[in-house]
């Protein structure tokens, strides 16, 4: 839909770069942490049958929403960081090849991990 512009492009690229991006990975971390596993490894546990991740899941789904209208109705939101769109910045065909190189350069790092098994935890 970005592609086509058959949705405006401020609608889909939130600011996200820069101190929100850090509190946001933060509170992520902890209540995946809590939680026992990200939204969509929750998901699939409630899916399972799993009454914690039940009450993990509508958690989430409360919460980030009464955070989400805070933030925009105080204006803070705005001030955490600059919307990055990739394919503006650098076009498509360099965003493509970023995100590639970048899940191309971590495969390899794992891989060469897991062989020598130097960045692991003692």
């Amino acid at each position: 839909m970005k592609f086509t512009d058959l949705k405006d492009k401020t609608e889909w690229v939130f600011p996200a770069a820069g101190v929100g991006a850090l509190a946001g990975g933060l509170a992520f971390g902890i209540g995946m942490t809590l939680a026992g596993g990200c939204g969509a490894g929750s998901l699939w546990r409630a899916g399972e049958g799993q009454v914690k991740l039940w009450v993990a899941v509508a958690c989430f789904a409360l919460g980030a929403s009464l955070v989400r209208l805070a933030m925009t109705q105080s204006g803070l939101l705005r001030k955490l960081g600059a919307a990055v769109f990739l394919p503006a910045t650098l076009g498509w065909a360099g965003a493509i090849v970023l995100i590639v190189a970048v899940a191309l350069g971590w495969a390899m790092l794992a891989t060469w991990n897991e062989a020598t098994g130097r960045l692991g935890a003692a």
